[in-house]
C-alpha cells in the first residue's frame, strides 16, 4: 500500500500575515538619526511602504510603517502611537518629508544630503 501523506505545505495552506500601518514618534531627534534608524530597519529586511513627517514647531519625526508584530527597534527609539487618530492630525499640521518608501528613500541618504534637505 502507498502512503497518502500529503506535504505540510499541502496540509497547512499558507497563513496570510496581516499587516497593519504602525505610527511611532520620535522627540527631538536629529535628521540623522532618523536615517541611521531606517538603515538599521533596511538591513534587517523591512521592505514594506512607509510614511515620514516632521511637526515644524516641535522637531519631531513621525514614521508610518506597516508592520505585522510590533518592532523591537523602533520601540527602542520611539514611541509607539495610535494611528488612526493621529494621521488626521499629521495631515493638517505636519510637513510630509516622504510619502512612500521613506524607510528605503532616508536609508540611502548621507550626511551632506540630509543637511541640504533641511
Amino acid at each position: 500500500m502507498q502512503s497518502t501523506i500529503q506535504p505540510t505545505a499541502a496540509r497547512h495552506p499558507a497563513v496570510q500575515t496581516r499587516t497593519t500601518r504602525t505610527l511611532y514618534a520620535f522627540d527631538a531627534c536629529p535628521p540623522e538619526r532618523l536615517c541611521r534608524l531606517c538603515r538599521l530597519l533596511q538591513k534587517r529586511g523591512y521592505t514594506g511602504d512607509s510614511t515620514v513627517w516632521v511637526m515644524p514647531h516641535t522637531r519631531r519625526f513621525y514614521l508610518a510603517v506597516e508592520e505585522s508584530r510590533p518592532m523591537g527597534l523602533l520601540e527602542e527609539f520611539g514611541v509607539r502611537i495610535a494611528a488612526a487618530s493621529m494621521l488626521c492630525c499629521l495631515g493638517e499640521h505636519a510637513r510630509c518629508l516622504c510619502a512612500h518608501d521613506a524607510v528605503a528613500r532616508l536609508a540611502a541618504l548621507d550626511r551632506s544630503e540630509i543637511s541640504q534637505k533641511e
